[in-house]
């Protein structure tokens, strides 16, 4: 299959702070695929310097086999791609429609007829937003505001859809509908590469994932793959990126023994084993040193303390 977006070794910075470092990846023509990562892992920035807003220090950006690093990203825009970047940014003071014709900006030169079968198009995909065309975007609500954010994206007809964190503060029944619409987009042969955190929806629905890690590409794989494998997912998400995702990784070790547990239910099972708790090897429980026990063993015995005699007291 031909790629239409190739990255090849790019190195972003923020002032003397490097964000990325040689990242490479690609999306071929009408494919969906998945950027994966914990928070900081560097996906809004590379998705950032793909459409333009930020510009590598080094490597290259290749879209339909034209060099496109460092190209504004206005005018990749009128090349084919669109980004619907996290919280939208939409002109809240706008109506429905207003917002949809600034989505059209970038082929307002074929205005007329194609306009108006780009916008019967979007109330096809949202008939909410149709029955919405002259509220102000301000006052919708964050669901609608979503499908308007993808709607204005889709005006411009892209042949590269990025979007960033399409879920963010959605009730999932909202979520799924919006898949909905982005697998019925790709039919049509638009290719999109997405930021997701609902990790598990995402791979399902895409054809392959690239998973970050500090800036740099860990590891690429078909989406399939790894949606069997939660823990493969966990060792690159963290225990609570993959479980925030829907996946539940069992211990790789059974539980170690205790003569008892705390009421918070922490046990040597969780982390506190014959070494205790915390980076130097101690933690702290109710205001008393933990050794590697909470109640007591044979090695380190629970301290017990003497009963003090009562104050006297003076009338």
């Amino acid at each position: 299959m031909t790629s239409l977006l190739e990255v090849e070794g790019i190195d972003v910075f923020y002032g003397s702070v490097q964000a990325l470092r040689g990242i490479s990846m690609r999306v071929d023509a009408g494919e969906m695929v998945a950027l994966l990562g914990a928070n900081g892992a560097g996906k809004t920035t590379t998705l950032r310097t793909i459409s333009g807003l930020l510009a590598p220090r080094t490597g290259s950006i290749r879209f339909d086999g034209n060099d496109i690093a460092g190209v504004p990203a206005h005018k990749l825009v009128r090349l084919g791609i669109a980004h619907l970047p996290e919280g939208r940014d939409l002109f809240p003071s706008l109506t429905v429609e207003e917002n949809l014709r600034y989505g059209f900006w970038s082929r307002r030169r074929t205005a007329g007829a194609e306009y108006k079968d780009r916008l019967e198009g979007m109330f096809d995909y949202f008939p909410r937003l149709k029955e919405r065309r002259s509220q102000a975007a301000g006052t919708l609500s964050g669901g609608e505001q979503q499908m308007l954010g993808v709607a204005r994206a889709l005006m411009s007809k892209p042949r590269l859809l990025i979007v960033d964190e399409l879920s963010l503060g959605l009730a999932p029944i909202i979520v799924e509908q919006l898949f909905g619409i982005l697998r019925e987009v790709n039919a049509t042969g638009t290719a999109i590469l997405l930021v997701e955190q609902f990790v598990h929806m995402v791979l399902a629905n895409t054809n392959r994932a690239y998973v970050l890690g500090k800036g740099e590409v860990r590891m690429e794989k078909p989406s399939a793959a790894l949606l069997d494998d939660p823990e493969l997912v966990s060792s690159y998400l963290g225990e609570e990126g993959a479980a925030a995702a829907g996946y539940v990784v069992e211990p790789k070790t059974p539980p170690a023994e205790s003569n008892g547990s705390s009421s918070d239910g922490f046990n040597g099972s969780n982390g506190i084993g014959s070494n205790g708790i915390g980076s130097n090897g101690r933690g702290v429980m109710n205001g008393s040193p933990m050794n590697g026990s909470m109640n007591g063993s044979a090695e380190h015995p629970a301290r017990t303390s003497r009963p003090r005699r009562p104050r006297s007291t003076s009338a």
